[in-house]
């Protein structure tokens, strides 16, 4: 029997379920003597009187205590009471690595740190004489302080390590735990000895340990099967799918690594976890020389740690000793690698990417910075290698920079809130050039040496235009074709002779579903080139260049037949890739290179209690990247989204009585923009980036599995507003690659547990942009933000309708909030402030007051979602700043770009062209 929330063992009280299995069941408790959470292992009641799962736990606390390292879950206590033997240990946050690995492989950074972390903790255990004879993903929790290794049930002292007569039939899962069956350990990890049942020592860990790590490097099991049986028979018998078929960035090292561990003959694997933690650390030293086509870490850091007046004298020298007269490369000189810093107080903004620019002579860099004093004051920013500082560039901030072939003029994208414009700027002094109109949507551009600009103008239909340098109408080249699953047409680049467009085509899941595209100027067909790979690029030296994840792949590239020769190599490591795909990466027509660290500095967040006076207090302080915080209805639980990526995040619930912390969703990709039920049992939320896309719904204690009420399709499902009723839920429609966004309302029917979703109904729609929806306490009226009058203002219509609009903004306003009463209504301006205006209705007449500032605090979002929520009471918000440095700017984080002189003789090293490059 389950133990209830409020269940007392001991000091201990019990909050919640943490997992269950055949092993023992998990809770999440609270030890009152030290008012810390603990995580709480009870053998089930069934098996209470099995004196050998007795003995296995007793057996697992006897081996945990003898542990002692950061990275193994640490044991404090052991109890009995009313029949219950139980294990009091480490409450972890996170997820395990099976649930990580549900996304895909890690990156290669992930996968080092992880490995070693988890070599070490093995290390540990058999020094110890432990075995721990159950080694998966599903007993590894990845937390912030890094990966812990747990779930000593089936470990067993060394001396002690005899055949069992048991056997597990399938895998397990974090829920549940290992079961029993004819050979301790689960299927798919067990060594051969393991599943001969023969007498295991510590090599039967370091061949568990190698299927793991095989699956982190290619998000693929080692051995499978269609049950136990076949799956057995593939450890015994079978090699594992050669790596670099699965993933062509796996260096050699590694799969050395893992083939030593995989051998069927102990005798020939690594033979103790010192030898394989050595080995590990060796190759995760060495593999950047050889992955990355850069020094070893620690010839690297000295390159790096070049200041920037070196930089200035010594890059222009270098500029001169290496290339020959004509300009090209000299190919007996080798790779230089150098770091240029931004001004202080400034950043790249990483979740943008595609924010850099290099002068096709190879002497001047443009990127796109932030302030981060400001919020989101963004800077276009120049300088030449020849010079020890970035300078302004006269005229507007833009994004999206792309030199002319000349390198006289600079052309930027210029934002605004009903579209922007795209603007070419005289780097030599003078005024910008505006040359059309741009959406919003807007994804990159690259001006040809025809004096034409083709750039990506995704407005709904429109994917690639080609614009006049000199200005006019734009030429639509492509169209997306949303009946193939087409959403954006993306980063485009003109190839030598502007005869041809290369580009990346997005299916329905974005960034999951990238194609790597080549278009003829000529008569306007289309090839794709490769469906692995984001943001390509053709380089100078013969290559096409492609991101994945932030690791950049090299294959010679046959610009005559626009086709890719050979396998891809992996050439260069961390570099940035933001939000839409777009990679901090350029290049010159010389063979240099410049590019952003997917490792730089970038903004840290905390949630804070903002009230009238404009005086704010610590809410929850941990830095990291928050959207979207939703105060339950009785004020006693803050929701709130925590995101660890463009394609990863999830919603922590945050119990402000107690100042407790707890992750509430686990479903793969991104979950964000909580919306509580009005009963305050619930929480809606959008989860994107995998198969099962959506609106869900979810228990806010966290038990019982998330239930989706409705299915994304192309477009992304935004929740925001219940009905008082709880009847009813408000959300918004994006058309993915479009300009529109439409507002839906939908029945949510069934009882509490078990809530499904009837039929949507369409509330407002059009050409505009309408998002943000939010019912009034009673009911009767719908607040929102459009850009349907040009700019974005706050409206306010009656629900259901009909009825006229009512305008309560008038300078500019987004994102409206209701006061519990009814009477105000708040919103942000355009510089992210809160703003209140009172409101009265009479009859069927909704009237709207003055609009006035309530606080002269910005807040801090990013991903466009709520920064702020309202407390019941409607004193105070809870609401997303920026951390502290924006008030130290000495100890702001200096960010820095790298610079990669003569990167073209890397590429020819790497992976050498077949042909002559040309067009």
């Amino acid at each position: 029997m389950a133990l209830a929330p409020g269940t007392r063992l001991g000091p201990y009280e019990i909050l919640a379920t943490a997992g269950a299995g055949g092993m023992g069941e998990v809770y999440r408790a609270r030890d009152t003597r030290l008012d810390r959470t603990v995580a709480i292992k009870v053998l089930p009641e069934p098996v209470m009187a099995d004196p050998m799962r007795r003995q296995r736990l007793e057996r697992e606390a006897r081996a945990v205590s003898k542990l002692n390292h950061p990275h193994i879950c640490v044991l404090f206590d052991v109890g009995h009471q009313d029949g219950l033997d139980f294990l009091v240990m480490e409450y972890l946050e996170g997820e395990t690595l099976e649930e990580r690995l549900r996304k895909g492989p890690l990156t290669l950074a992930q996968l080092w740190r992880c490995s070693l972390e988890l070599a070490g903790a093995l290390d540990t255990a058999h020094e110890n004489g432990i075995i721990h004879r159950d080694l998966k993903p599903g007993n590894v929790m990845l937390t912030r302080g890094g990966a812990k290794l747990l779930d000593f049930g089936l470990a067993r002292p060394a001396s002690e390590s005899r055949p069992e007569a048991a056997m597990s039939e399938e895998p397990t899962r974090a829920a549940p735990l290992t079961r029993e069956g004819a050979v301790i350990g689960t299927a798919p990890y067990m060594s051969p000895e393991q599943v001969e049942g023969k007498e295991v020592d510590a090599r039967s860990d370091i061949f568990s340990f190698g299927s793991m790590l095989y699956e982190m490097a290619t998000g693929r099991r080692a051995f499978t099967g269609k049950h136990s049986i076949s799956v057995a028979s593939a450890i015994l018998e079978k090699e594992p799918e050669p790596m670099r078929t699965l993933q062509p960035t796996a260096p050699p090292a590694l799969q050395h690594i893992i083939a030593v561990c995989l051998a069927k003959s102990p005798d020939d694997r690594w033979q103790s976890a010192r030898d394989l933690l050595i080995e590990l650390k060796w190759a995760a030293e060495s593999v950047p020389q050889t992955a990355a086509g850069s020094p070893s870490p620690r010839k690297a850091s000295v390159w790096i740690a070049w200041s920037l007046a070196i930089l200035a004298v010594g890059a222009a020298i270098a500029v001169t000793l290496i290339r020959s007269p004509g300009g090209q490369p000299d190919r007996m000189r080798p790779l230089m690698r150098l770091s240029a810093e931004l001004p202080p107080g400034m950043i790249i903004d990483r979740h943008l990417g595609a924010q850099l620019a290099m002068s096709p002579d190879g002497s001047r860099i443009v990127t796109m910075e932030t302030d981060l004093g400001g919020e989101f004051v963004r800077y276009t920013i120049t300088r030449t290698l020849g010079q020890s500082d970035f300078v302004r560039v006269p005229g507007e901030t833009g994004y999206g920079p792309a030199f002319s072939p000349d390198g006289q003029w600079l052309a930027v994208a210029v934002a605004g809130e009903s579209g922007g414009k795209l603007r070419k700027i005289p780097l030599q002094g003078g005024s910008p050039v505006t040359l059309c109109d741009v959406p919003n949507s807007f994804r990159g551009m690259s001006w040809g040496d025809d004096g034409q600009i083709v750039a990506s103008f995704n407005n709904g239909t429109t994917g690639l235009v080609r614009v006049p340098s000199a200005g006019g109408k734009p030429e639509v080249l492509t169209r997306v074709d949303r009946q193939k699953g087409e959403t954006e047409h993306a980063w485009p680049q003109v190839l030598p002779g502007s005869r041809a467009v290369l580009f990346t085509v997005y299916g329905p899941r974005g960034r999951l579903d990238p194609e790597i595209t080549v278009l003829s100027l000529v008569d306007g067909t289309r090839k794709a080139i490769s469906r692995s790979g984001d943001y390509g690029r053709y380089f100078p030296s013969g290559h096409l260049l492609y991101f994945h994840q932030d690791t950049m792949l090299a294959a010679p590239f046959d610009l005559s037949r626009l086709e890719m020769e050979g396998s891809p190599q992996p050439v260069l490591e961390g570099v940035n890739v933001g939000l839409g795909g777009g990679a901090d990466f350029a290049f010159s027509q010389t063979g240099d290179a410049v590019y952003a660290s997917s490792q730089g500095p970038t903004f840290d967040y905390e949630i804070q209690w903002l009230d009238a006076s404009g005086q704010s207090r610590p809410l929850h302080m941990l830095h990291a990247l928050y959207e979207s915080p939703s105060l339950s209805p009785d004020g006693k639980r803050l929701a709130f989204e925590m995101a660890s990526g463009p394609l990863h995040g999830d919603i922590w619930i945050k119990d402000l009585g107690r100042e407790t912390l707890s992750r509430l969703t686990r479903l793969p990709g991104r979950n964000n923009i909580p919306v509580w039920t009005p009963d305050g049992q619930g929480i809606v939320f959008f989860s994107y980036g995998h198969d099962a896309q959506g609106i869900y719904w979810v228990r806010y204690d966290g038990t019982g599995e998330p239930q989706r009420l409705m299915e994304m399709g192309g477009d992304f499902l935004s929740p925001y507003s219940f009905s008082p009723d709880g009847k009813r839920l408000a959300y918004s429609s994006y058309k993915n690659g479009s300009e529109r966004c439409e507002i839906w309302t939908v029945p949510i029917e069934g009882d509490r547990d078990h809530p499904r979703s009837g039929r949507p109904e369409l509330f407002l729609s059009g050409d505009s942009f309408a998002d943000g929806p939010a019912f009034s306490p009673d009911g009767r009226w719908l607040a929102y933000f459009s850009n349907e009058s040009g700019g974005y203002e706050v409206y306010v219509r009656p629900f259901p309708g009909p009825g006229e609009r009512v305008q309560v903004s008038t300078g500019g306003g987004t994102r409206p909030l209701w006061s519990p009463d009814g009477r105000r209504l708040y919103f942000l301006d355009g510089e992210a402030r809160i703003n209140v205006v009172d409101c009265s209705t009479t009859g069927a007449s909704f009237s709207a007051g003055r609009p006035r500032r309530w606080s002269e605090k910005s807040l801090a979002f990013v991903g466009g979602n709520y920064p702020y929520t309202l407390a019941p009471d409607g004193k105070s918000f809870a609401v997303v700043l920026r951390s502290g440095t924006q008030d130290q700017p000495e100890q702001a984080p200096k960010d820095s770009v790298q610079v990669l002189l003569n990167f073209s003789e890397e590429l020819a090293h790497k992976a050498p062209p077949s042909r002559k490059p040309g067009p």
